[in-house]
This record gives structure tokens, sequence and C-alpha cells, in this order.
């Protein structure tokens, strides 16, 4: 009985250090985890930066092109349409960019 009981603290023991190890190794997984991600995390932000300033760039470029239409809309005129059969197959339209 006695002998039953000492193997039993000693497996006890055992168990407790290998679920120790296990934890540590989780925990070293983890950590690579994420630094892995911290590192992916910096290269998508240091990639986006190129393309947010496209963007940017283009958006500026749409709202200047969408201030020079309107400023020449009130001179387009309208010259045929497909009710005129004019034969185009779409309206036609002529900008009078004279200044009136």
């Amino acid at each position: 009985m006695v002998w039953h009981c000492c193997v039993a603290a000693v497996l006890g023991t055992l168990e407790k250090k290998w679920a120790a190890a296990d934890d540590q190794q989780s925990a070293l997984k983890l950590d690579e985890v994420a630094q892995r991600i911290s590192i992916a995390d910096e290269m998508l932000r240091a990639s986006m930066e190129p393309l947010a300033a496209k963007i940017e760039q283009t958006a500026l470029a749409a709202e200047t092109a969408a201030g020079i239409l309107l400023t020449i809309a009130p001179h387009v005129v309208r010259v045929g349409s497909l009710s005129d059969g004019c034969g185009v197959g779409r309206c036609c339209v002529k900008a009078d960019l004279r200044m009136r």
C-alpha cells in the first residue's frame, strides 16, 4: 500500500511537470504567432500607404474634373437624339466651349 501511494505521488509530480512543459511550449508558440502577425501587420500597412496616396490623388483628380464639367455644363448644347433619327444610335452632344 505504501508503495502505491509513493508511485501515485511521483506520477502526480511528473504530470505537473509535463503539464508545465506543455504550457511553456504553448506560450512559446503563441508568442511566435503574435510576432508573425505583428510583422505581417507592419508589412500590410507599409504596402497600403502608396495605395492610399494613389486613391487620394485619384479623388482629387476626379474632384477637379467634376469642377471643370460643372463649369462647362451650362455651355453644353444637345444637337440630336434617337427620336430625331440622327442615325448615330445614341444621343449626340456637342459642347459649345465658347463662353457666352
